[in-house]
This record gives structure tokens, sequence and C-alpha cells, in this order.
């Protein structure tokens, strides 16, 4: 455990080893004072992190980048991920006992005002959307892939472990997502392209380890079907 002091500055967050920059720790508290954020008036002192039991360094490194992104919206905090949506914050918070899960913000789609975040267990793997006008959370269980007007996105997903191979399309509403279409029988999707905004081509087996093939949805009258 290290122990690191945070400051929020201009809507971003620095982390200061203690260890080797103690005489900085003065100076930085006397100067900031108070970190004025969107979640309020946060004294900037100095707090023991704990980095997540599944948790590694390049993954922490890239959380921090993509935090930086959503211009003061999501923090993260004595193991807890916070987002600001307009109906109030979610938080995720991560687990180190019993069944360990890491919780990691891995994209922020400003253009559609969604959050990603990828929670790992030991038993599972999966995804959170977050909707930032209302707070609502939709599950995927894989990364979503968007097509090119951002109306509509597909999550894949080959699970070969705990024998889920899944196919979704969401479209995206005023509201949230709905869900369009939904296969659990095609084996091994991977790969999506969206090569319009009605077509996507991806990999596929005939059997779960097999050679993958050339395989494609197409959207006709509002269906999804499988060529």
């Amino acid at each position: 455990m290290k122990a690191r002091l945070s400051l929020g500055f201009l809507g971003s967050i620095a982390y200061f080893d203690l260890a080797q920059h103690k005489s900085l720790v003065p100076k930085a508290i006397a100067l900031i004072g108070l970190t004025i954020g969107q979640f309020g008036v946060l004294p900037a002192i100095a707090e023991q992190t704990v980095t997540s039991c599944l948790s590694n360094p390049n993954d922490d490194a890239k959380e921090l980048t993509t935090i930086a992104t959503t211009q003061g919206k999501v923090v993260r905090q004595q193991g807890q991920l916070r987002i600001k949506t307009r109906r109030g914050v979610v938080a995720f918070k991560d687990v180190c006992t019993g069944d360990p899960v890491n919780y990691k913000l891995v994209s922020y789609f400003a253009d559609v005002q969604y959050f990603l975040v990828h929670s790992v267990s030991i038993e599972y793997n999966e995804y959170t959307l977050i909707n930032e006008k209302t707070g609502a959370k939709t599950t995927l269980y894989g990364v979503p892939v968007f097509a090119p007007d951002r109306q509509r996105f597909t999550a894949m997903v080959i699970d070969e472990l705990n024998g889920l191979t899944s196919i979704e399309i969401y479209r995206l509403t005023n509201t949230g997502v709905t869900r369009e279409y939904k296969n659990t029988k095609v084996k091994a999707p991977a790969n999506p392209v969206w090569k319009n905004n009605s077509t996507i081509e991806f990999q596929r087996s005939l059997t779960l380890g097999s050679e993958q093939i050339p395989a494609k949805l197409v959207r006709k009258q509002g269906i999804w079907k499988l060529t």
C-alpha cells in the first residue's frame, strides 16, 4: 500500500508518491488548499490509496488517461469509481475480499453521452454502459462497436471457459438503448466491422475452436438477418 497525495486541479487529477516527493506535500497543500470540482468541495489531503487486487499499473495508467477525457465527470476515490450523470452519481466500488472484482473506466463516448466500465473478477468479465443523461446501466458481454452514424452498436463475445458466445445489436434512443438482435447460437463471433449503417461483417466458427470463416449481418426492413 502506498500513501499518495491526490490533488484535483482544473478537472485533472495528479498523484504524487509521498516517498519520492515528501518536500512537495506541504507546498502543494498550502498552494491548492481546497479542490473545487464537479463533485463539490474536496479537501486536498494525503490519502491512503490501495491498488485493486485485480488491477495492474498499465490498466491504472490507461484509466487515468480515459478519466481525463471526461472533463471532471468521473473520479476515482478510495477504491471507488464515481461517475456523475445528470440524475446523480453512479458508483462502482472495487472488492478485494471474497470474490475480488475490479472496475475500470475504459471508454467515454462523448458524442453519444455514454460511459463504459469494465468489470473483471475471477469468474466473469463484463461491461456496463452508463447513460450520461439518465444514469441507466446496460450490461454487455463485449466491447460495443458503433455504426458509422453512431445510432447503433454491436457487442460480440467469446467465452469458451463458461461456454458463452453471443452477438447483440442495440439501437440508441432518446431515453436509452434498445436491443434489436441477439444470437447465442453463432460460435465464436469476433472482429465485427460495420460496412455501412445496416451491414456488419465479422468472423465466426462452425464449432468452438475450429477455423474462423467470414459472416455477415444485414438489416432489411428493420430486421437483422445472418448470412
